[in-house]
């Protein structure tokens, strides 16, 4: 998923020694671990190398583009659209070592260094991140954020802040609307605040990464290396690191496609406005063609999923049909069906054999036509409507 992104290797000279994975492999080291170039392992590609190829891809913009490109995957696995129409807006002050580079006193926090603006998804996903000297105000500090979004996520309609983002200046800057969260009024010391809190946790998130303790560089090659920190995660979160392996083998597949589970908390599920059709077991993934059919006509495919427990109460009650994996475990497909019965909901099995009806609605197929018919007669069936 991720391979295509970078770029191939030049067609003049020397082949190269690495492969790109190793090399990943490497900056990721150098970004937990907090330690300096020339203290990469011998089992790793040389200091040059990785710094080399790091440089390169950091001053194209790869880093940038792939976090948009896990960004967008990631929000399609869990049900959502592509781009994000709300966002989170919050800096974190943090001190700089001695090396140069714009820098300025928080006054507020304390702290001479920079200051990192970022914007987050309603999930905390990183969509925009920019260091500033650590002297320039919330509400100032978020225009040239703003602005960058336009760019990058343009359907951005509403971004929720705190009151140091009160002010004409970010509300006049684009046409995002930047509301602001105010504390309560008896609120007596550390309380989470509805939407902003999961901005918090992502600045959480990125400082597992020693690397991003104290702000290293000049200010516009922080800003070009910032999403390195957020493709860490994400595909860690993910388990997308390995599509970059050369392994190909079925069971790896297998296994691969069985990480790429969905978790519908009950926070999430508000968001959701549109039914559901649930794809459970590891060969149930279904084209985006057929995705995007559905989709337009108020009906959402999600998943895989490996059991109903993964779906909070509130989303299954949106789940109108379910299709699952014929190659499951026998015990696995009793207790599912035992389940979705239960729970009144429809489901056909989607196996290795095609075109061969099963008692009770159910049948083998992996078309996608003959699924999108049987789904729609499961839904007339049951007199489904739009939300």
């Amino acid at each position: 998923m991720l391979s295509p992104l970078f770029p191939p290797p030049a067609r003049r000279g020397r082949k190269p020694v690495w492969p790109v994975r190793e090399i990943v492999n490497a900056i990721f080291y150098v970004l937990r671990g907090g330690i300096p170039w020339r203290l990469i392992p011998k089992d790793l590609p040389p200091k040059s190398t990785v710094f080399g190829y790091f440089c390169r891809w950091r001053d194209t913009g790869l880093f940038t583009r792939i976090n948009r490109r896990l960004v967008t995957m990631d929000r399609e696995r869990i049900g959502r659209q592509a781009s994000p129409s709300a966002a989170v807006l919050d800096s974190q002050s943090l001190k700089t070592t001695e090396s140069g580079g714009p820098r300025g006193y928080d006054a507020g926090k304390k702290i001479k260094g920079r200051k990192r603006q970022a914007m987050v998804d309603m999930d905390g996903r990183a969509l925009i991140l920019d260091p500033q000297p650590a002297d320039i105000q919330d509400r100032d500090g978020a225009i040239p954020v703003l602005r960058v979004s336009r760019r990058s996520f343009p359907f951005v309609e509403k971004a929720f802040a705190d009151m140091g983002y009160s002010g004409d200046r970010p509300q006049n800057a684009t046409l995002v609307d930047v509301e602001i969260v105010r504390k309560p009024k008896d609120q007596v010391g550390f309380a989470v605040h509805p939407k902003r809190w999961v901005v918090e946790r992502f600045f959480a998130w990125i400082s597992r990464n020693r690397r991003l303790w104290k702000n290293p560089g000049g200010d516009d090659k922080v800003r070009r290396s910032l999403p390195l920190c957020c493709i860490h995660h994400d595909a860690d979160q993910t388990h997308r690191t390995v599509i970059m392996n050369s392994r190909t083998d079925s069971e790896f597949t297998a296994k691969l496609q069985i990480r790429e589970t969905i978790a519908f908390e009950t926070k999430k599920a508000e968001f959701v406005e549109k039914l559901l059709i649930l794809t459970i077991g590891p060969n149930t993934f279904v084209d985006r063609e057929t995705v995007y059919a559905w989709r337009e006509a108020g009906v959402e495919l999600i998943g895989p999923v490996l059991s109903i427990s993964q779906i909070s109460p509130v989303a299954v009650a949106l789940v109108v049909g379910a299709i699952i994996d014929l190659d499951l475990d026998i015990d696995a497909l009793i207790l599912l069906t035992d389940q979705l019965d239960a729970l009144g909901i429809p489901a056909i099995f989607a196996g290795s054999q095609t075109g061969k009806a099963q008692t009770s609605g159910f049948c083998m197929s992996r078309e996608r036509e003959a699924i999108a018919a049987i789904m729609a007669a499961l839904l007339a069936q049951h007199k489904v409507t739009k939300h």
